[in-house]
């Protein structure tokens, strides 16, 4: 149950909803329409935060794969030719 619902169901009892650090008071019009628009704001800042999240998880833009992790450069790997990285720098 979200927070208008909650409003709407003490509304049904005799309740009144009046906040007082934000000076909201859904006993008028005015307040109400403050109360509603606060709410719609919070749901959408909500929302493009999801939107957000899930677009940066989904496949890259482009629709090509990401390139695989490179792994550490180990010294005793082979390279070009067959040769290891000492073996490059000995013979040019």
């Amino acid at each position: 149950m979200d927070l208008i619902e909650k409003v709407e169901a003490f509304d049904e009892e005799g309740c009144e909803f009046r906040s007082l650090q934000e000076g909201i008071d859904t006993t008028t019009s005015a307040g109400k329409l403050v109360f509603h628009i606060f709410s719609a704001l919070a749901e959408f800042a909500l929302d493009l935060i999801r939107e957000r999240t899930k677009a940066a998880s989904g496949p890259p833009v482009s629709g090509e794969r990401p390139a695989p992790p490179r792994r550490p450069f180990q010294g005793g790997q082979r390279g070009r030719g067959g040769r290891n990285t000492r073996e490059m720098r000995a013979r040019g």
